[in-house]
């Protein structure tokens, strides 16, 4: 059947000068170039003829219905290789690289194999030419027959037109990539479903059975493996500047109604439910690399509306010049699950003519996976609204963010340039672990590592563990305060009417953070490993906060530090008034190995009042605080409010505020006590203080030690350099050690 695959003088003309018999079964030739002696061809035995290009396809004239046509390529010949065959039957009027159209109004049909390609539908791919309708002709048979998409090589020019629509596998190599003019603020790929949604109202399920935190939903029991977006007109928060967000909440649901993800909220009305099936084939897209141009405001190039999709190696290449369009979302997920990114790298999106651009951004998704992202530009990489289940490792990026509602996020393995690498709000579990932050000397508040967002409340209904920090703040020169965990409101939110109660994250742990200052640096930092609470009173609206439960730092500390800069660290400062929504809330906190800068290198005696607090409380009322402190170096802890502590093998510098006290093996060298405080001492040493004018300072600074210690035993003394060996107490110590000038001789 190759019978002139190898024809050097075969053209579009030879078929058209055959004749054939009365059967119309033996084809012989009467152009004489061919050659003689084909009439001895087998029954039904149909030659594949080879056509140049489409155009000659075009003008050839089927001579029986089924004859078949080998194409060679379409706007050059050489790139090719596809079948077609006559199909008097069809009535297909378009001519879209599947049914091609002849002059005399025959039709030539594509016989597929399970692989197409843009060169298939008459794609130039010389970025010059406008194959907007080739590829979208491509794709469009794609969608119909399921067939693979594979190009190989090639520019794909793309002017304005319809969206694309893409439901099958697609495979780029060679370098192939498209080049978008002015796509007029849309979408110009859509990754869409081929299934159909079911959507429910509240009358299809038990209401009842939608309330927060639950972990069934027998009414669901139907829709075993399909993911649910639960939505309600009800408000859920309104935001500083009094946007309202209504309640939603996203979940899979399982056999027999059971949910893969618990209930954010309880409904009190719903208006919808909307469920897409999740056991279906993952369509994978490899190789996908966009570049925008024109003079469009902003660029939309891709939407994923589908479950299940896969993208690996997937580009965005800027085209360094002015005409480049800035992008506003590279990829938007929509209402969609099983979303995964793996090898992205994204060129500068912004331009600085956008505000706001992200890598990844959209509403009501879930299961996300990122790995190997590469973006270093722009207001977030990733961000979305009503998010559960987002895992991101392995990855370089500016910034991370989440606006409202976004629940349970992993990330790992980070690297940032940005002094706010996450900026979130919503709750469940936040992991933050091995990430390393090398700012700029440009920085802006709130400068945290994890800053749950204030402009929603600094709400986050769960927990948040930070943990392996590098922060190297080498290249930043200017006094400013860093933060690890940073949920607190400011003057300008603490105003706002939220509509409800707020809750501040229920469990808090930061381990392990480095924090680097070049030695040459000429300003002091203040780096706080967890600021939490609400500049000034209470909230607009008689609002409260749910405090934490429980605050955990562990193992902090600044290195390289310019012996002369007062530099600060400090581990949990709860700032404001703003009541509990319970009386009689209760926070736990526990500090270790959080260890301030001997006030000396500064220039500095312990006592004076420029050591900051490493634990510090502010007035909240009915806040019983349990705090437990061990192996911490120059600590000074303060209450504003009511507190017990536990204090263990620590050098304290101050002591101020009210509260119980329990101090076991500690160190006291000029330590400032002030307030109203009790202690109960077992065990420590009281320290001489060698000041910079050769006199020792002494223990109690301002007040008597009496005054705070109500009773201690085993704990001794120095005097003039040695360790007075008999147990003191409040009375001997006061007797033996105590000077009205604060002073003991050397």
């Amino acid at each position: 059947i190759a019978l002139f695959r190898n024809a050097a003088d075969a053209d579009a003309n030879d078929l058209n000068n055959a004749a054939w018999d009365v059967d119309g079964l033996f084809p012989y030739f009467t152009d004489s170039s061919i050659g003689t002696g084909f009439d001895q061809i087998p029954l039904n035995a149909y030659i594949v003829y080879p056509v140049a290009t489409i155009t000659d396809l075009r003008n050839l004239e089927p001579a029986f219905d089924g004859q078949q046509v080998e194409l060679l390529g379409h706007t050059v010949k050489g790139v090719g290789g596809d079948m077609f065959y006559a199909d008097y039957s069809s009535s297909a009027a378009d001519d879209n690289g599947v049914t091609i159209e002849t002059t005399g109004g025959r039709r030539w049909k594509r016989r597929t194999g399970g692989v197409v390609s843009y060169y298939d539908f008459g794609a130039a791919l010389d970025g010059i030419s406008d194959d907007r309708l080739a590829v979208t002709s491509a794709h469009n048979h794609a969608n119909m027959t399921g067939d693979r998409l594979s190009q190989n090589g090639g520019t794909a020019l793309l002017s304005v037109g319809a969206t694309i629509t893409v439901k099958t596998i697609c495979e780029f190599t060679g370098g192939f990539k498209f080049k978008v003019t002015d796509p007029n603020n849309a979408f110009i790929f859509d990754i869409a479903p081929e299934y159909s949604a079911a959507v429910l109202s509240q009358f299809d399920v038990t209401l009842s059975q939608f309330t927060k935190g639950a972990t069934s939903v027998p009414s669901l029991s139907a829709y075993a493996y399909h993911y649910a977006v639960i939505e309600s007109s009800e408000t859920a928060l309104v935001r500083t500047g009094g946007q309202v967000y209504t309640k939603k909440s996203v979940t899979v649901v399982g056999e027999n109604g059971r949910l893969l993800y618990p209930l954010t909220e309880t409904f009190s009305s719903i208006s919808s439910i909307t469920l897409t099936p999740i056991n279906i084939p993952i369509v994978e897209i490899s190789g996908f690399a966009i570049e925008t141009s024109g003079t469009t405001e902003f660029a939309l190039p891709v939407r994923v509306s589908r479950n299940c999709v896969r993208f690996k190696d997937s580009r965005y290449i800027y085209g360094g010049n002015s005409a480049a369009i800035p992008v506003r979302q590279l990829f938007t997920l929509n209402r969609c699950f099983g979303v995964e990114f793996s090898g992205l790298t994204s060129d500068t999106l912004s331009l600085g003519r956008v505000d706001y651009n992200y890598v990844v951004n959209g509403e009501c998704y879930a299961g996300l996976k990122i790995h190997g992202l590469h973006s270093f530009e722009g207001w977030a990489q990733v961000d979305g609204d009503y998010c559960r289940d987002v895992s991101i490792k392995d990855s370089s990026v500016y910034r991370i963010g989440g606006h409202f509602h976004c629940y349970d996020y992993d990330i790992h393995n980070i690297t940032s340039h940005s002094t706010s690498p996450i900026s979130i709000s919503g709750g469940g579990q936040l992991r933050v672990a091995g990430i390393k932050i090398y700012p700029s000397s440009t920085v802006s508040g709130p400068n945290a590592i994890i800053d749950v967002r204030q402009d929603y409340g600094a709400e986050w209904d769960g927990e948040i563990y930070l943990s392996d920090v590098t922060y190297d703040v080498t290249g930043v020169d200017v006094a400013v305060t860093f933060y690890g965990v940073h949920a607190y409101l400011d003057s300008s939110s603490v105003t706002g009417d939220y509509g409800r109660n707020l809750t501040l994250p229920k469990v808090i742990s930061v381990k392990d953070v480095y924090i680097s200052q070049n030695e040459l640096a000429l300003n002091a930092i203040n780096f706080q490993s967890v600021r939490i609470g609400a500049f000034g009173g209470t909230l607009t609206g008689g609002r409260k906060f749910n405090y934490p439960k429980s605050v955990d730092v562990q193992s902090v500390g600044i290195a390289k530090q310019n012996s002369s800069l007062n530099n600060q660290l400090q581990a949990v400062l709860f700032v404001g008034s703003v009541a509990p929504v319970d009386a009689d809330s209760e926070i736990r906190v526990f500090v270790q190995n959080v260890s301030g800068k001997d006030p000396r290198l500064s220039g500095l005696n312990p006592y004076d009042g420029g050591q900051q607090s490493v634990v510090s409380v502010g007035a909240i009322p009915d806040v019983e605080l349990y705090v437990s402190i061990s192996y911490c170096e120059w600590l000074r802890i303060e209450f504003s409010g009511l507190g017990r502590a536990k204090i263990y093998n620590c050098l304290i510098a101050a002591i101020a505020g009210s509260g119980r006290l329990e101090l076991y093996n500690n160190q006291y060298a000029a330590s400032s006590f002030s307030g109203t405080w009790k202690a109960v001492v077992d065990g420590g040493v009281v320290r001489e203080y060698l000041a910079e004018d050769s006199s020792y300072k002494q223990v109690g600074f301002p007040n008597n030690i009496e005054q705070n210690f109500a009773a201690c035993k085993n704990l001794f003394v120095e005097v003039n350099g040695s360790i007075r060996s008999v147990t003191q107490t409040t009375s001997t110590i006061q007797t033996g050690f105590y000077d009205p000038t604060f002073f003991i001789a050397p």
